[in-house]
């Protein structure tokens, strides 16, 4: 892909530069809002450099981003759309944004202005092995301006970044210090001398002069000033502009004494073959960081109990395309829950989470995207998001699972068989009407490609925090760099064993998305799980996935507390459906919450009059039922039928959402 690349001159924008590179995209234009010695950059690096000056001040300052008009951003959109018109071809813009969700978000709505893809290789690394990556990269910057405790002038002013590695390390494990390795606090700034990818290396004209801009003794504010920069030629052997070249790159960093080995590119099928390994290193090393933080709220409702599952049908004749049929149950369904949420006073604007089960095969990107219109025209439009609670689309969990007779029968029409109806059932969490305009709400939606987990490309959030809840999308094992699922290997490995590769890939990555997005909104982690549901597209793979998060996280949370803890059974319900998206086979549904719970997940339900009654009349539940099962005309909850659960003879599972 063609792509455009926001560059500031530091380390991290360059470095970004290498990443896309190494992903195989192309950079043809360099954007930046004119600070001094970008030109050389683009000199160095032979790519055209668009520049432009920043006009307003910043007129927004909300996480979301509402498009004024007079907003520093639009400066820099006025400047991006002019490289759009400049070169039709670009299809996406690179930026090298690690924490700042306020930097993120307005890349990413000037992406979705422009119809482009967001790219953040760096999103969320971890920030000492990202600066390590750096350096072992040979980006060559330095530290041209301070302004945080513990750096000094004489000692860190001016460092080159591969120097200032160890006393990068020793101030961010400080805790009079804890800085951010790679400065993403505003700690320090850098400036690129040379890298793989430049053809000649910047050379100042002479040493620069210090300026004090704050004498603070205990945070001083200070930069150097150059006069001028000349560009130098390098030997070709220095030159590493191709996506193999940096694959190859290795180097040996010393560190504190220790000899540490980086390979800063790594392709994606290398990424793939260590996931075995990485994933239950990387929940270990984070699960004894989290601590469970119970909050109570008083007798006080925070959500409603929208007790009934809105189903649509669409009846047409098979020769009907899929999509439109599809269209029609969605927007069916959406009409029966608005009626639904007027009976409490409230509307679309107060749901935070859905959840869709359609009969309909949903593998195909197509059908989903029939979903998604529907769902973007009442949760995504500019103005549906500054309503809406968050100002975010809710999350969405969305599986394929086949109707039992009793519900199809309800909608039963001459010439219609039963196996031409197209069912979707959508079931929601809503905030309380007495809450609804003081709603404490936090949202999460990265929409940019990065390593960290799968970008959200359609109209719903990947969480929803409300108060001390966090509903999340369903996760599966999209390559998040890619947003593909694993191929099964090209070798001459047989196909059994390929096959079973890349399923395995499939389990890890899933797991690995859901605990990465779990610990960004719930310090908590693991700990405050809620509630899951675990759907996979057969028994093998379900006992598969299973058995992953026993071994990994049931281990660690056991290891760090020093008494035994297990999730699989008291919170976790485990089901096999007939497809997920994108035709992956595994999918995690889940929540945390800080508060106490009444309970959790019940397995114990074998007949329908065994399905326990709600603890109290604010109590928001929904049932699980294997397809085969009788489903009492009386339940009047959210219902999600599966194929069948992990244990045979289990017909219902429940889950309550209610509290101590």
């Amino acid at each position: 892909m063609r792509v455009a690349a926001l560059v500031s001159g530091g380390k991290d924008s360059i470095f970004s530069i290498l990443e896309s590179i190494s992903q195989n995209h192309e950079v043809v234009a360099l954007v930046n809002m004119q600070p001094p010695g970008v030109r050389y950059l683009a000199e160095a690096m032979n790519i055209p450099l668009y520049q432009s000056r920043i006009m307003h001040a910043a007129t927004c300052h909300s996480l979301t981003y509402d498009v004024p008009p007079r907003d520093e951003v639009e400066d820099l959109f006025g400047l991006l759309s002019l490289v759009h018109r400049t070169h039709d071809d670009i299809k996406g813009l690179v930026s090298g944004a690690i924490l700042s969700n306020y930097q993120r978000e307005r890349v990413e709505s000037i992406c979705e202005r422009l119809s482009w893809v967001s790219l953040a290789y760096l999103w969320r690394r971890d920030q000492k092995e990202l600066l390590l990556d750096m350096v072992g990269a040979g980006v060559m910057a330095k530290i041209v301006k301070i302004a945080s405790f513990g750096l000094d002038v004489e000692r860190d002013l001016g460092c080159w970044i591969a120097d200032f590695v160890p006393r990068a390390f020793c101030l961010a494990d400080d805790s009079n210090c804890a800085l951010n390795p790679c400065g993403e606090g505003g700690e320090f700034e850098t400036f690129t001398f040379d890298c793989p990818l430049f053809t000649k290396r910047i050379v100042p004209l002479e040493e620069p002069r210090v300026v004090i801009h704050s004498s603070d003794p205990f945070a001083t504010v200070a930069y150097l000033r150059y006069t001028g920069f000349r560009l130098e030629s390098k030997d070709r052997i220095n030159i590493s502009s191709s996506r193999e070249a940096l694959l190859n790159i290795a180097k040996d960093i010393t560190v504190g004494g220790d000899v540490i080995h980086r390979r800063p590119f790594v392709s994606t099928e290398d990424r793939l073959t260590d996931l075995s390994t990485a994933v239950p290193l990387e929940i270990s090393r984070d699960i004894p960081n989290t601590e469970r933080r119970d909050c109570l709220f008083g007798d006080q409702p925070l959500l409603t109990p929208v007790d009934t599952t809105c189903i649509g049908v669409d009846c047409s004749t098979v020769e009907t395309e899929l999509h439109l049929r599809l269209k029609n149950a969605t927007q069916s369904a959406f009409s029966k829950l608005e009626l639904l949420l007027s009976r409490f006073g409230l509307n679309f604007d107060s749901v935070i989470h859905c959840h869709l089960t359609t009969s309909a095969e949903i593998s195909d990107s197509s059908v989903l995207g029939s979903i998604d219109n529907s769902f973007k025209q009442i949760f995504d439009s500019p103005s549906a998001r500054r309503r809406r609670v968050g100002n975010a689309p809710p999350s969405l969990v969305c599986l394929s699972s086949p109707w039992p007779l009793e519900v199809l029968n309800r909608f039963t029409i001459v010439g219609v068989g039963k196996d031409e109806i197209i069912v979707v059932a959508i079931s929601s969490i809503v905030v309380a009407v007495e809450v609804r305009h003081t709603a404490d709400v936090e949202a999460m939606r990265v929409r940019s490609l990065s390593y960290w987990a799968p970008a959200v490309t359609a109209s719903y959030s990947q969480a929803i925090r409300f108060a001390s809840e966090c509903f999340y999308s369903g996760q599966i094992g999209l390559v998040p760099e890619t947003l593909e699922l694993p191929l099964p290997s090209t070798s001459t490995v047989l196909q059994s064993e390929s096959l079973q590769s890349h399923i395995e890939q499939q389990c890890w990555l899933a797991l690995r998305h859901t605990h990465r997005v779990m610990k960004v909104m719930e310090p908590g982690g693991w700990r405050s799980l809620f509630y899951s549901v675990v759907y996979a597209t057969s028994l093998s793979v379900l006992q598969s996935v299973r058995n992953k998060f026993h071994a990994t996280v049931c281990a660690a949370v056991t290891a760090a507390d020093g008494r035994a803890w297990c999730a699989c059974d008291a919170r976790v319900a485990w089901a096999v459906v007939s497809a997920l998206p994108k035709g992956a086979v595994v999918q995690w549904q889940f929540a945390t919450s800080r508060r106490p719970l009444h309970l959790h997940v019940m397995v114990s339900a074998v007949a329908a009059d065994e399905i326990p009654p709600p603890a109290h009349p604010g109590c928001c539940r929904f049932v699980l039922f294997k397809c085969g099962a009788v489903v009492p005309p009386h339940l009047g909850l959210p219902i999600v039928p599966v194929v069948r659960f992990l244990e045979e003879s289990v017909n219902y599972v429940c889950v309550n959402l209610c509290y101590e």
